[in-house]
């Protein structure tokens, strides 16, 4: 019934308990925000950043709706869609020498100073895609921000791998410049999805949101490679 309320011009009304996975929320949290309720103003967003594991026990224990998420090393009994594609960049100096390719494959990086990114999965992800390979990144420094990873490489100190955001600008916190490129071929391609367990049913309050995200973020990464 709720539903179809909503269709024929009912206003949903309600909160929505949106998680949304730490490293990327900068990037989709605020434009959300900012638009979602201009489109329902009913519905009010209540929102959780944190790591993959406080996300997936906060589903578990029903303190959300739904949580926004990398599709990678998931465990089984949840749904999900997806929201936009996503793969792993390079992060470099304007000034470094391989800043002056369009594209990088692993090998150009095995000898260059790494700024890593120590977040889960993504850790495991990035020494497995260089092992299949018969390499091993030169760990510089390990921070637990992508902020700081940004800002270092934005100082010259090495080079990082980040998964790919929409709004993102090559601007350090710091005011200084990096600049990005693609790894062919590719590492790490995967979706952040939305996702919920699967004995669970959406709210149409929580749909809404979902669509309004794809709506949002779902041509991002196409055409971006």
């Amino acid at each position: 019934e709720l539903v179809l309320g909503a269709q024929q011009g009912q206003e949903l009304r309600g909160p929505v308990k949106l998680g949304c996975f730490s490293s990327f929320a900068m990037s989709v949290v605020p434009e959300l925000l900012e638009g979602f309720p201009k489109r329902h103003p009913g519905i009010q967003i209540e929102i959780v950043v944190g790591t993959n594991e406080e996300l997936l026990s906060a589903l578990e224990a029903g303190r959300l709706d739904v949580a926004l998420v990398y599709d990678v090393s998931l465990p089984l009994g949840y749904s999900r869609r997806n929201i936009y594609p996503t793969q792993l960049e390079v992060h470099l100096h304007p000034e470094h020498p391989l800043a002056a390719k369009h594209a990088l494959d692993l090998p150009d990086l095995a000898d260059e100073p790494y700024i890593q990114y120590d977040a889960t999965p993504g850790i495991l992800n990035i020494a497995e895609a260089f092992t299949a390979r018969g390499l091993e990144p030169k760990v510089e420094a390990r921070v637990s921000q992508m902020s700081l990873v940004e800002a270092i490489v934005a100082r010259g100190v090495g080079y990082g791998l980040l998964m790919s955001r929409p709004n993102a600008f090559p601007v350090s916190t710091e005011g200084r410049p990096f600049v990005i490129r693609p790894l062919d071929p590719p590492v790490t391609v995967t979706h952040v999805v939305g996702i919920w367990p699967e004995d669970m049913n959406l709210t149409p309050r929580t749909s809404a949101l979902l669509d309004f995200a794809v709506e949002k973020f779902g041509g991002y990464g196409h055409d971006s490679v």
